[in-house]
């Protein structure tokens, strides 16, 4: 049997009608070509509003399939990394040399570690921005070479408490050198060292008065 499309008005077979079972009759009104034709532009000027929406609702589903396919596919992504970077390495070598960079860097390391990190990327850039220096040693930061691991003026995380929750009001951004003395101490603990150690240094003998 044939039947007329209400889209283009050309007669088809049957066939060429998907089942609808809304119609009386079984099968859609419009032709299978013409459906597609609608529904394709249909997408195009709502698929911003439908995904969207999606992402929104579905915003921890969405990140928990991500990070299960990264986990599933390591090697993939390490070589699509390199190949990336291989490609593009001045958009590489400008977002390895910015501070958004560094922030990114340091929110992945404190949270493999275990923090939880309740700073927005933004709220950390602006802190970043308006610290040039060390506040303990005064030595000026490099963002330029912040993964080399012998620069000790790379900036870093230090937590001011035992807090494993980085706050903007319990951490400091310090150099390397200052953090690495530090190390898992609270700062209260850090400076009660510091202290001890001077006091030692003026006691000990060998020292010239």
């Amino acid at each position: 049997m044939e039947k007329k499309c209400s889209k283009c008005k050309q007669i088809f077979d049957e066939s060429n009608f998907e089942k609808d079972n809304h119609i009386k009759s079984g099968l859609a009104s419009q032709c299978r070509s013409c459906k597609k034709l609608y529904m394709k532009d249909f997408y195009q000027k709502n698929k911003n509003k439908y995904y969207q929406d999606y992402r929104q609702k579905n915003r921890e589903k969405i990140l928990k399939m991500g990070k299960e396919w990264r986990d599933r596919n390591k090697l993939k992504c390490s070589v699509y990394s390199k190949d990336y970077h291989e490609i593009h390495p001045q958009y590489h070598k400008k977002y390895n040399n910015s501070i958004k960079a560094w922030v990114v860097r340091s929110f992945c390391g404190h949270k493999k570690r275990g923090f939880v990190v309740d700073i927005s990327v933004n709220d950390l850039i602006e802190r970043a921005e308006n610290t040039n220096e060390c506040p303990r040693c005064g030595v000026k930061f490099d963002w330029k070479n912040g993964r080399h691991l012998k620069n000790w003026q790379m900036p870093c995380i230090a937590c001011l408490t035992h807090n494993q929750t980085l706050t903007l009001e319990n951490i400091e951004i310090i150099c390397k050198k200052c953090n690495t003395q530090q190390n898992n101490d609270s700062l209260e603990e850090f400076f009660s060292y510091c202290r001890q150690f001077i006091n030692l240094y003026k006691e000990h003998p060998l020292i010239k008065k």
